[in-house]
């Protein structure tokens, strides 16, 4: 896009080094549809064409769960480059585990677990902190998260 295309009266030039935008919610897998809009001192609304973007994903991936700290139950996600087994499981902080919520072979792709916030007796956990566990294969990768109660 050249300046003078970038420049219209009302909105200014958007200066090339803010021309990009990171999706840091984006996962592999997905796909999206992205929009630029401007809106000019008279509130009039400028829009862009809409941007596809579909994202391959190539590597097992753990995310961040979400919500992040929650309360009650929060959904834990996972991408498989291929059908596998997987243990998923949930650690207290010195190591102890808490529960063991999946222990299956799971399809290539995203994968979603919800942990409800209870321990492998079905009573509530309490508060604090908590790892999540995955384990493929030889693989293994976690992450930490906050139940507040």
């Amino acid at each position: 896009m050249t300046a003078r295309e970038m420049s219209i009266p009302g909105y200014g030039l958007i200066p090339r080094e803010s021309r990009h935008y990171v999706d840091r919610g984006a996962r592999p897998g997905g796909s999206y549809r992205y929009v630029l809009g401007a809106v000019s001192p008279d509130g009039s609304e400028l829009r862009s064409h809409p941007v596809e973007v579909s994202l391959t994903p190539v590597a097992l991936e753990l995310y961040q769960n979400h919500p992040n700290p929650f309360n009650p139950t929060t959904t834990i996600s996972f991408y498989l480059p291929n059908e596998a087994r997987i243990d998923l499981g949930i650690f207290d902080v010195s190591g102890r585990l808490i529960r063991n919520i999946e222990s299956r072979a799971s399809s290539a792709g995203v994968n979603e677990v919800e942990w409800d916030g209870k321990d492998w007796r079905g009573n509530p956990a309490s508060s604090g902190l908590y790892l999540y566990r995955l384990k493929v294969g030889k693989r293994v990768l976690a992450k930490k998260m906050v139940l507040l109660r």
